[in-house]
């Protein structure tokens, strides 16, 4: 008969299983929005080469922009509810973990604080994907939309 023990390695196992799948989910997604992001760019210089050259009218461009403005943003919010949906199991398979050290030791390590954050690659993320998102909007309405 399997003691408390064999079980809680088994499950001490399977918590760092899936935070290693949620580490290797997050870089495909940022992969992902990696692609499209530079599809979204390339797309927009189509638009204004093709417009410049006459053979796409200032309404087709200006409608063209606009939906790439809003598949970007679409984009980037899946991505950044994707991300904090990942921290948010991250953190429960923490909390699990540490429930296991405690049953296994007597202690756990010390929970996850606001300001261990900083040390998180998914932060610098989301701010990455946001600094794009805002740039893009600030060329947008700035410099592409008084071309047409």
């Amino acid at each position: 008969m399997a003691s408390n023990y064999d079980f809680l390695l088994e499950r001490y196992k399977f918590i760092l299983a899936q935070k290693q799948t949620l580490n290797r989910n997050t870089f495909v997604a940022i992969s992902i929005y990696q692609a499209s992001f530079a599809l979204i760019v390339y797309a927009q210089f189509t638009v204004l080469t093709r417009f410049y050259e006459g053979s796409v009218s200032a309404h087709l461009a200006a409608t063209g922009s606009a939906l790439l403005l809003g598949f970007l943003f679409i984009l980037s919010f899946f991505l950044i509810a994707l991300i904090a949906g990942g921290i948010a199991s991250w953190l429960n398979y923490r909390s699990d973990e540490a429930d296991i050290e405690r049953e296994m030791f007597g202690r756990s390590r010390r929970p996850a604080t606001l300001s261990d954050a900083f040390k998180w690659y998914e932060s610098y993320v989301l701010l990455a994907i946001l600094f794009l998102f805002v740039t893009y909007c600030f060329v947008y309405f700035i410099l592409i939309r008084s071309v047409f």
